[in-house]
């Protein structure tokens, strides 16, 4: 029995021919750049790898072998053979991942297990050639007794969260391979039902763990169709092309990344990638690379094969956005997500496909503001070089999947001018105390509380399947002005529930790209102090900081210029946090930001109350015009004034009455 052919021969013909100037040639030129630095020595891990080898073997097998079934460079099919015969060699134990993954008896399949089994398959696959009988045996022998084994024992579990959709991965590749007809049946199935583990229009985890999960499921769709291209039908990608329009309103914008760290602080003689290259931001909340972009294969994949044309635009869109430079490294992180990249099923699918052309945003009427069941809402001023963008954790549909959150119900991420100034932490090693940190309530732009015998509360964790802890509020606002509400006393213990809390409100009122009123109101069934939190970025020391005083502070960063003023009888104090780039699996690399690399506010009540409103502004320039802007209480208003009183905004509360705020 020969393996599955994952690419045709006319397709290699036609991508051996593509002009090198074309999108699609520089992609196939950059991952031919890729795969002659990652193969030069005679090792899975190259002297400059950062990754032990069970992370990066997937991509680093799927790379070399496609570049080899386009170019038969025999010194790359040499290193290819001997590198899947050493892994199709080791022991079961191996075979489930590294040390610090769980032990069972028998053994189970860890995600490094999928991980390896779709690495083998992609060598088997894409150079067949390259291994005699014997070999091939070999590799069925330890797709069936390694791969599938640990994989099915994994899958024979209850569904759960990514873990289940990489792990279904694995047994549907080895299944498909070896011609289990069975096994590929009890795949179609389990896809679907992976499938059921998204929101309506995103994934309950995160933008990370969503595209991670979708990796996987893009892999069992793409397998079960090289085995049976009838099989398309009872195959859907709605729940997974649903994310899209998620992870383009998450993306702010492409910037230079700066990486100090990399360089430990010190001044460079030449530029690296880091200063010269632009690297995505997105919204970032939960376990997520501040760095993060969707994997090209997956946009191409949804452009390629959807049914809906302005989904598929977009797909492309983004793909051509963060994919402009097709060398954006490092090239190490890849399918497991930590920093994602393009594959050769994107070079083929540009090559080989009619795609459609890009729709951004703007081109398929995309609101400015942006609401997800996930609970993400995103709020900007313009699709098109915005000046302010503002993303807030606020109420969600009841999730499927519950890993890799934080504690940050009615937190917010703020862009100012390209830069952001308010900030999630972010994802780092969660083998890391930094990590757990992290994930804390108290590292989030959001709350804490205190009663006066010193029992503390702070947000309980989200659970897949149970009631949303957090609910947004509806509220009418005049013209010109945009307002995000959310209410979140059941993270903290409603009193319907035996808790104490009756209502943890916070309300935006928003004129991008300008000012922000943020209103707080809390309502408990006993005294507390509330415990405000503001978490500002302070990556490679580039935050200079103002403090007038308790109450009045201007952030510069960049060429962004913010005034964050405070109304209510607080008292302020100031500590550090983190600001991650993206997740590694190993400390002390980069990515994992340093403490100091976050500055954070707390503001504590100066009473134990039942009842409390604070209100912050923040106003948005650039580094010299915030001068400009004013910021007072007058009589019964917090009042906004432009530079020049060429304007001003008035805020009014009356919180008695049912229409309790105003703003003109």
């Amino acid at each position: 029995m020969g393996f599955l052919r994952y690419i045709r021969s006319d397709e290699l013909d036609i991508i051996r021919v593509l002009p090198t100037d074309s999108q699609c040639g520089r992609l196939l030129s950059a991952l031919r750049e890729r795969v002659r630095d990652n193969t030069s020595e005679a090792a899975l891990v190259q002297s400059g790898d950062t990754q032990e080898w069970y992370h990066l073997i997937w991509e680093r097998f799927a790379d070399a072998a496609f570049i080899y079934a386009l170019d038969r460079d025999a010194r790359l099919g040499q290193w290819l053979h001997d590198r899947t015969l050493e892994v199709c060699r080791l022991s079961l134990d191996e075979w489930v991942g590294p040390w610090f993954r769980k032990r069972a008896n028998p053994p189970v399949g860890m995600l490094e297990t999928a991980h390896l089994t779709n690495a083998v398959c992609e060598a088997a696959c894409l150079a067949p050639e390259l291994f005699n009988e014997s070999e091939a045996d070999e590799i069925r022998s330890a797709l069936r007794d390694k791969g599938l084994l640990l994989c099915e024992r994994y899958i024979n579990g209850q569904i759960g969260n990514n873990w289940y959709c990489v792990l279904l991965s694995g047994y549907t590749t080895a299944s498909a391979m070896l011609g289990l007809q069975d096994n590929v049946e009890r795949a179609v199935g389990l896809y679907n039902d992976c499938l059921g583990l998204y929101d309506s229009d995103g994934y309950g985890e995160t933008l990370q763990y969503g595209n991670y999960a979708s990796l996987a499921l893009i892999q069992v769709r793409n397998l079960l169709l090289a085995y049976d291209p009838r099989l398309s039908e009872r195959l859907p990608l709605d729940p997974i092309a649903g994310m899209v329009k998620w992870q383009a309103a998450s993306l702010m914008y492409m910037k230079p990344l700066h990486m100090l760290s990399l360089h430990d602080g010190k001044a460079r003689s030449a530029p690296t990638d880091a200063d010269t290259k632009a690297y995505p931001r997105s919204v970032n909340f939960g376990d997520c690379a501040a760095i993060f972009r969707p994997s090209g294969d997956i946009l191409l994949h949804i452009a390629a094969n959807y049914d809906d044309a302005k989904i598929c635009g977009l797909a492309r869109w983004l793909f051509d956005t963060t994919y402009a430079d097709p060398m954006l490294g490092p090239d190490e992180l890849a399918t497991f997500g930590f920093f994602n990249q393009f594959g050769w099923r994107s070079v083929a699918l540009l090559a080989a496909r009619e795609l459609p052309d890009a729709l951004s945003p703007r081109d398929i009427d995309m609101p400015l503001c942006c609401e997800f069941a996930t609970g993400t809402s995103v709020l900007r001023d313009s699709w098109q070089n915005p000046r302010a963008i503002l993303a807030v954790q606020s109420g969600y549909e009841t999730h499927k999947v519950d890993s890799h959150r934080h504690c940050d119900l009615n937190s917010f991420v703020l862009a100012a001018s390209g830069e952001r100034i308010f900030v999630d932490p972010g994802h780092c090693c969660y083998r890391l105390d930094t990590w757990r940190q992290s994930c804390k309530t108290s590292h989030h732009n959001t709350w804490d509380f205190v009663d006066a015998d010193g029992n503390s509360y702070t947000q309980k964790p989200i659970r897949a399947h149970q009631a949303p802890l957090n609910h947004r509020v509806n509220y009418t606002i005049p013209d010109g002005f945009t307002v995000l509400a959310s209410d979140c006393a059941a993270a903290y213990g409603a009193v319907a529930d035996g808790g104490h809390f009756k209502r943890c409100e916070r309300v935006f009122i928003c004129r991008l790209p300008d000012v922000i009123f943020i209103i707080d109101r809390i309502e408990a069934d006993l005294p507390v102090k509330v415990v405000s939190h503001f978490v500002t970025n302070n990556r490679e020391n580039g935050l200079d900081l103002h403090i007038a005083d308790d109450y009045r502070i201007v952030l510069r960063r960049g060429g962004a210029g913010v005034k964050f003023f405070t109304f209510g009888d607080m008292s302020m104090s100031q500590r550090w946090g983190f600001v991650h780039d993206y997740y590694h699996p190993q400390p002390n690399q980069a990515g994992q930001g340093k403490e100091g690399s976050a500055y954070i506010f707390d503001y504590t009540s100066s009473e134990f109350a039942v009842e409390h409103i604070n209100v912050h502004v923040i106003v948005m320039s650039d580094t010299e015009t915030i001068r400009g802007w004013h910021i007072k209480r007058r009589d019964d208003a917090i009042v906004v004034t432009s530079p020049g009183e060429r304007e001003s905004i008035r805020l009014r509360l009356n919180p008695s009455a049912e229409n309790w705020f105003s703003v003109e």
